[in-house]
């Protein structure tokens, strides 16, 4: 998940919020 951290970590952050 380092292919794009701006969009997939950053839905991640809010998914796992």
């Amino acid at each position: 998940m380092s292919t794009e951290p701006t969009s997939i970590e950053g839905m991640l952050h809010l998914l796992l919020r």
